[in-house]
Parts: structure tokens; sequence; C-alpha cells
């Protein structure tokens, strides 16, 4: 469609700009297409904000001071494009957490399919530490599934498939990069230290290092503005609006689209609100604007609940 209006204006222009202005529509097309794939991957490996049904620990289940249920429409310029549903289990030492989303329509062919991912770990001194991560997608592209271990913060293990390709100017991933970092999943479930409100100004002053098997980088927060949330099932209230910037470490190449994009991007925000029964903040919504338009994930849904 971008490229038909375009095409159609360059019937009065001279024959020597014809094929220009039809390269510059069709580049641009390219681009539109390459920022719904950047949004995507960005937003599943930045925030996962799309979640599902609670996976049990390995080592065996215990029983959850707290669940947080949560579903999300994904939409592009007001569109509806997905859904998506992430459930976190947590108690005093250990917590779990699972997501799944969808894309419909054409955006299953331009985004893809369905995606999952899974975590879990330790709770200590207000700090979740991730044991095992698992997807079938990486910010980059050619990731298929990922499988990780993490000890104290630190990659122990990792299985990507298939192998990334050594591209000449892909920043290379040291074991510096494995080290204090967490999983997508994971970055997503913020602890707020003391006793107070969680929702000030000072939640959103954090860097979120994330490592998602492939590509280092960090999502930095800060303080924008307060707001306030509804939703017909669960939380109901203020929420604090972090403005959100990307900034890459390594596994990526600096020349590439979705990249130079991203790091450009201005007017990126996460939403945060508070998971009843704990010290914990998590999205409520996200937005980045693209060259398509506002792509936001949005809760439908935010429910903290005590099982019985």
């Amino acid at each position: 469609m971008m490229i038909g209006a375009m095409t159609r204006q360059t019937g009065s222009l001279p024959a020597n700009r014809v094929g220009t202005e039809t390269t510059d529509a069709r580049r641009l097309a390219r681009r539109a297409l390459t920022d719904a794939r950047t949004w995507r991957c960005a937003v599943r490996s930045a925030v996962i904000g799309t979640a599902a049904a609670f996976t049990a620990l390995a080592t065996g289940s215990a029983r959850a001071e707290t669940r947080l249920t949560a579903h999300y429409a994904i939409s592009v310029a007001g569109v509806s494009v997905g859904e998506g549903t992430w459930t976190v289990d947590i108690d005093a030492s250990r917590y779990a957490a699972r997501a799944d989303g969808s894309f419909t329509g054409v955006w299953r062919l331009l985004a893809g399919g369905d995606v999952f991912s899974a975590t879990r770990g330790t709770v200590g001194r207000g700090h979740l530490a991730p044991a095992h991560y698992e997807a079938n997608f990486g910010l980059d592209a050619a990731i298929e599934g990922v499988r990780m271990d993490l000890r104290d913060d630190t990659v122990t293990d990792l299985d990507v498939r298939p192998a990334l390709p050594d591209l000449p100017d892909r920043v290379a991933v040291t074991d510096a990069h494995r080290r204090g970092v967490v999983d997508p999943l994971t970055a997503g479930l913020m602890p707020v230290p003391g006793t107070g409100s969680m929702l000030t100004p000072a939640s959103c002053q954090r860097t979120l290092p994330m490592f998602d098997g492939g590509h280092r980088f960090d999502i930095a927060l800060s303080f924008k503005r307060m707001d306030a949330v509804t939703v017909a099932h669960g939380y109901r209230g203020p929420a604090v609006v972090c403005a959100m910037t990307y900034q890459p470490i390594s596994g990526h190449s600096p020349t590439a689209w979705r990249v130079t994009h991203l790091m450009g991007r201005r007017g990126m925000e996460m939403w945060l609100a508070p998971i009843d029964g704990s010290r914990l903040l998590a999205p409520f919504r996200i937005s980045v604007p693209t060259l398509l338009g506002l792509a936001v994930v949005e809760a439908t849904r935010f429910e903290s609940t005590t099982p019985p």
C-alpha cells in the first residue's frame, strides 16, 4: 500500500526521476517492515511484555506467596496485531515466570508466529537471581532457540540454535559481557527496596542489564511522569511512567538498521505497576514509536493473587 501510494505519484515526474522515486519508495517500505521486526524483537527482549501460564520449578514447585497473571494486547497505530500473557509465581526464596505471545493476520508473516520464554531463579535480599532461561527467539532474527544457565548473575552454560553467523562487523560477546546480567524476563520484575511507596520517581532510576543469549544490551530507565491505569480484572491505580532507551553493548552489528534505529528512537516508554503482596514492579504498558505508528503492548488484565 505504501509502495503503491508513492509510485502512483511518479506519473507526473520526469522520466529520469521515476526510477529514483520508485527506488526510494521501496527502500522506505523495506525500512518500515524492518521497523516492525525491530519493534517486535525489542519489546520481547527488553521487557517480554507478553507472558502466560506458570511453569513449575524443575527442583519442585514451592507454594507461591504471590502470583501475577497478566494478559496483554499488542497494537501498532491502534490496530490489533497480537496478544500475549505473562504469569509470575514468587515466594520468599524462589520465582518462576513464563511468557507466551502470538501475532495475528499479516503480522504473523512480518513478525513471526507464536513466541515463548520462561525463567526461574532465586530470591534473596531484594534481588532476583536467574538460574535458567529459555526462549524460542532472540533479538537477532537468526536465533530460533536459546537455553541458558546462570549463577550469581553470570552465564555458566549457553546453547543458541542455530549458531549466529560470524559477521565481520559483529561486536564480539566476551566473558565479561556474560557477567552481571539477567535474562529479559527477569529484567521485567523490578525490586523496590524499603517499606514505603513503590510508585516514586526513584523507581525508574535503573538500568536493566540484559543478555538474551546472543545480544548483550542495556535498557536504561528514567522518570518521566506519574499516570493512572485501570483494567477490568486486576490493578487500578497509579503507575510510574519511565522513559526508556536502548544501549547495545555486544552481539550486534553497529551499522544494522534495527540497531541504529532503536538507539536513535525517542519517546519509548515503560509504565510500571505494583505486584500486590510483593516489593516488585512489572510492566503494565510499553510503547515504542515506529515508522508504522506507535507500537503498544498494554495490559488488559493485571491481577495479583495469593494461591490457596
